[in-house]
């Protein structure tokens, strides 16, 4: 018998969650929200940001059917760390503010503008190793191969992970109708940043007509978010990272008019 997408499974979740703020005052707020979480479960979703047990490749499939808890681990929506902060500040400049001009002209030049930050921070994802070709003769869809070393690298140079994320050699294939002893999570992947800068300026003409200028820059850092590495022992691409995570973009940077009336 094959099963294939089944809805039962079973998870755990363990958060913890912090977050400070500082009203607006002065012109400045501040917000900020960390979190520190465990997710684990026994079978993988569709939509995941992780894959442990191949679930990018083979989809909600068990290892062994008849034993379900070598399926138990981390799921691929688990995300250890989480960080996200922002800042917005308003000059005190202009009608209505602390330090008004007296000069109409100087009150629109000086005055309405603001300034923002908004940034995210966040440990990777966990993936799990698979074999490439499965000898169990058995109905599973995939198998996993045997730990034979440690597949933790330590501290090295982005060059150096990306072409070898983890220690390819701590895998070996488990032997012909066997499954290996390899857990459903190996480790994790890549963590990611964002952040984005923007600048805005009111013009206001009259009582019912405003005109906002906005100048965003998006990932002005201009960081590389790199996706999961190839966890398909047996292939040549094993333990490489080849790609970024979806949506991943350059630094941009872009002009804007908002009007309001």
């Amino acid at each position: 018998m094959r099963v294939l997408a089944d809805d039962i499974g079973s998870s755990k979740y363990y958060g913890f969650n912090l977050h400070v703020q500082k009203r607006a005052s002065n012109g400045l707020t501040i917000n900020g929200n960390y979190t520190f979480s465990r997710f684990e479960d026994n079978i993988p979703g569709r939509n995941e940001l992780g894959d442990p047990g191949g679930a990018l490749t083979y989809y909600n499939t068990y290892l062994n059917m008849n034993d379900r808890a070598q399926d138990w681990g981390l799921s691929g929506n688990d995300i250890k760390d989480r960080l996200v902060a922002t800042v917005i500040y308003e000059l005190p400049y202009g009608k209505g503010k602390a330090h008004a001009p007296t000069n109409a002209f100087l009150d629109k030049v000086a005055g309405g503008w603001s300034f923002a930050y908004t940034g995210e921070l966040h440990s990777g994802s966990p993936y799990g190793v698979l074999e490439a070709v499965n000898l169990t003769n058995s109905f599973s869809d995939g198998n996993r191969p045997n730990v034979v070393g440690n597949p933790n690298l330590g501290n090295r140079s982005t060059a150096q992970e990306i072409s070898e994320w983890f220690n390819t050699s701590a895998f070996a294939a488990a032997p012909a109708y066997t499954f290996g002893n390899a857990g459903r999570t190996a480790g994790y992947g890549p963590g990611a940043i964002g952040m984005n800068l923007s600048m805005l300026k009111d013009f206001r003409f009259g009582e019912r007509h405003d005109i906002q200028f906005r100048l965003e820059a998006l990932n002005f850092i201009n960081h590389a978010n790199f996706a999961l590495p190839n966890v398909q022992q047996g292939s040549a691409a094993f333990g490489t990272i080849t790609s970024l995570i979806p949506g991943n973009q350059s630094r941009i940077i872009q002009l804007g008019l908002h009007y309001k009336f």
